[in-house]
């Protein structure tokens, strides 16, 4: 790979997602598998950056701001990106009960999809 294709970079995925709607985590099923289509990084959120989820049935949804330096190391590999464009990626809604909030939490697994 060339040293400009490799740093030149706008978006890693080529997908109109202009009327796809946001949906929260929570209202996702937990347990449930969903197929990554594509990941980004919303720079333009009042609470900082935070990783979102692009996935096939035409959904954004937020995941955990804990995941933002993973999903930005995923967008940086093009291995991973390669990955998600031929449909080898989804995510696994998990709950999980935080000590330090005394409650219970929604997060990510990342599976391979076959």
């Amino acid at each position: 790979m060339s040293f400009a294709s490799k740093h030149n970079k706008g978006s890693r995925f080529e997908i109109n997602i202009e009327n796809w709607e946001f949906r929260r985590l929570s209202d996702l099923e937990v347990g449930s598998i969903y197929q990554i289509c594509g990941l980004y990084i919303n720079t333009k959120s009042k609470f900082g950056d935070h990783p979102v989820a692009m996935c096939t049935e035409e959904f954004l949804v937020d995941l955990p701001q804990n995941m933002t330096e993973e999903v930005k190391k995923i967008i940086a590999d093009d291995d991973d990106i390669s990955d998600i464009v031929e449909g080898k990626v989804g995510m696994k809604v998990t709950q999980y009960h935080s000590d330090k909030y005394n409650r219970d939490c929604l997060g990510v697994q990342w599976v391979d999809v076959k």
